[in-house]
C-alpha cells in the first residue's frame, strides 16, 4: 500500500510539475515570441519582429560601428599601455563638475547612466592618451600654453543660492519676503507648501536652457521667482564667486596635457591609422556596412 501510494504522490507531483512547465513555457512564448501581437491598428497587427526588424534598420549598424571603433581604440591604448586609470577618469568627472555642474546631473540620474557616462569618457581620454602618446611639451611649451590660452583655464563665475519651489503666488511672495528679510534657508524650508531644492545638484538639471541663463545673469543680493513646472521657483543669490583662474601650478598636469595635444596628430588621423593597421572580418554580409573603411580617398572610403 504504502509503494502505491508513493506511486500516485510521484505521478500527483510530475503532473502539476508538468503543467507549471507549460504553462512557464507559454507565457515566456507569449512575452519573447518574435510573432507576438503588440499592437493592432484598425484590425492589422504589428507583431514584435516587425518592431525588432525597424530597430535593427535605424540603429543596429551605426551601434556596431561605434562598438567596432571602441573595441579598437581601446586595443591600441593598451598594446601602447596607455589606458586610462579610475584616478584619470575621477579627475575628469571633477573638472567637469568645477566647470558645469549640470552636465553630470543626467548621468547621475541613475547606476546605468552613471556607468555608460564613465565608459564614454574613459574612451575619449584613451584616445587622448594615444593622440599624445610619442608626444613631449617642455614646462616653457606648456606655460606658454597657458599665458596664450587662459580662456581654456577660467573657472566660470557661480552663483550660491538659496532656492525654494512654491506651491502658488501667496507662498512665493511670503517666500520672497522672507528671503529678501534673510531669514535662513532651514527656517523658509519650513513653511507650508514650500520645498528647499539645490540648483546644483538635482534640480538644475531639469530647468529649462531658458531659465538658467535667466538664473545665471542676477547678482548678489537678487531675489526673483520664475513659473516652475505649475509651481514658482524663488531664488535668493547669496553671494557670487567672480570667474578665476588657478595658477599654473595647480593645473600643471591639464596645462602640460594641453600643450601636448596642441602639438599632437588629431584624433581622426590616430584613428584612421588604427584602422589601417587592423583586421576586421564580418561574418554577416547585413552588417558588412558599418565595418569602418581601412582607406579614406579623394573620391570617399573604400574598404581594403
Amino acid at each position: 500500500m504504502g509503494h502505491r501510494r508513493f506511486r500516485k504522490l510521484l505521478t500527483w507531483v510530475f503532473g502539476i510539475v508538468a503543467v507549471i512547465s507549460l504553462i512557464g513555457n507559454a507565457l515566456l512564448y507569449a512575452r519573447y515570441s518574435s510573432r507576438r501581437v503588440l499592437v493592432r491598428v484598425n484590425g492589422e497587427t504589428i507583431v514584435k519582429k516587425d518592431l525588432d526588424d525597424r530597430l535593427d534598420f535605424l540603429y543596429s549598424r551605426g551601434l556596431l560601428t561605434q562598438m567596432i571603433w571602441r573595441a579598437l581604440v581601446f586595443q591600441e591604448a593598451s598594446r601602447r599601455d596607455c589606458l586610462p586609470t579610475a584616478q584619470d577618469i575621477d579627475d575628469a568627472m571633477q573638472d567637469i563638475s568645477r566647470r558645469d555642474p549640470v552636465a553630470l546631473l543626467e548621468a547621475q540620474k541613475s547606476d546605468k547612466a552613471l556607468n555608460m557616462y564613465k565608459d564614454t569618457l574613459r574612451l575619449n581620454l584613451a584616445l587622448r592618451n594615444l593622440r599624445v602618446a610619442d608626444v613631449t611639451a617642455t614646462e616653457a611649451e606648456g606655460r606658454q600654453y597657458y599665458k596664450d590660452h587662459p580662456d581654456e583655464f577660467v573657472l566660470p563665475r557661480r552663483l550660491l543660492t538659496t532656492a525654494v519651489v512654491a506651491r502658488d503666488t501667496l507662498v512665493r511672495d511670503q517666500v520672497k519676503r522672507m528671503l529678501t528679510d534673510g531669514v535662513a534657508a532651514d527656517n523658509v524650508g519650513q513653511t507650508p507648501g514650500v520645498r528647499l531644492v539645490d540648483l546644483d545638484s538635482g534640480l538644475g538639471g531639469e530647468l529649462s536652457d531658458s531659465l538658467r541663463d535667466q538664473i545665471k545673469v542676477l547678482s548678489q543680493g537678487d531675489t526673483a521667482s520664475f513659473p516652475y513646472e505649475g509651481h514658482y521657483l524663488v531664488v535668493r543669490v547669496n553671494s557670487v564667486v567672480p570667474p578665476e583662474l588657478p595658477s599654473f601650478e595647480e593645473l600643471y598636469p591639464k596645462v602640460m596635457m594641453a600643450a601636448k595635444l596642441a602639438k599632437a596628430p588629431s584624433a581622426t588621423d590616430v584613428l584612421l591609422d588604427i584602422r589601417r593597421r587592423a583586421s576586421i572580418v564580418c561574418e554577416s554580409e547585413k552588417y558588412a556596412a558599418a565595418v569602418p573603411p581601412a582607406v579614406v580617398t579623394m573620391d570617399g572610403p573604400r574598404l581594403k
